[in-house]
C-alpha cells in the first residue's frame, strides 16, 4: 500500500504541510471546510492528505484586508498575494526589496505558479490594496 502524505512523521516533512485536522483547530472551523477550502481554490494542497498552512493564513490575511463582500469573488492565490504585501505596509525601512519578491517568487513556485504568474498576482494586489500598498524598490541601491 502506498504511504499517504499525511503519514509521513511530522518531522520529516516541511513545516508548512499540515493536516486537516490541525488547520481546522488554527483556525476555528470544521475538517470538511479545511478541505472545501482546497476546492474552492482557497487553500492549496501539499500532498496527499496535506495543506499548505502558509498559502491558508495569507489568503486569510488577504481576505481580512479585503472584507468579505469584495474577497467572495477573488481566486486564492491573488488573495494570497494581497495578504503577503500586507505584511509590508507600514514597514520601516520601507520599499520591498528584490531579495522578499524573490521569496515570493518561492512561495508561488512551491504552488506549481511561474515567475510570470507570480509577477502578475503581485501586480494584482498591488491594484486592490491601493494606497495601502508598500513601495517596491526600483534599484539595487
Amino acid at each position: 500500500m502506498a504511504e499517504r502524505s499525511a503519514d509521513i512523521p511530522a518531522e520529516t516533512r516541511p513545516v508548512w504541510a499540515r493536516e486537516a485536522r490541525f488547520l481546522a483547530e488554527e483556525w476555528g472551523v470544521t475538517i470538511r471546510r479545511v478541505r472545501q477550502m482546497a476546492e474552492e481554490g482557497r487553500l492549496r494542497r501539499s500532498g496527499r492528505g496535506l495543506f499548505d498552512w502558509t498559502h491558508g493564513e495569507l489568503v486569510k490575511f488577504g481576505a481580512s484586508f479585503l472584507g468579505q463582500d469584495r474577497a467572495r469573488g477573488i481566486d486564492g492565490d491573488t488573495l494570497a498575494a494581497v495578504g503577503w504585501l500586507g505584511h509590508f505596509w507600514g514597514r520601516k525601512p520601507a520599499p520591498v526589496t528584490a531579495e522578499e519578491l524573490a521569496v515570493w517568487r518561492g512561495l508561488c513556485a512551491r504552488w506549481g505558479l511561474s515567475e510570470h504568474d507570480a509577477s502578475a498576482l503581485i501586480a494584482r494586489a498591488a491594484a486592490m490594496r491601493g494606497e495601502h500598498c508598500p513601495p517596491f524598490a526600483t534599484s539595487a541601491h
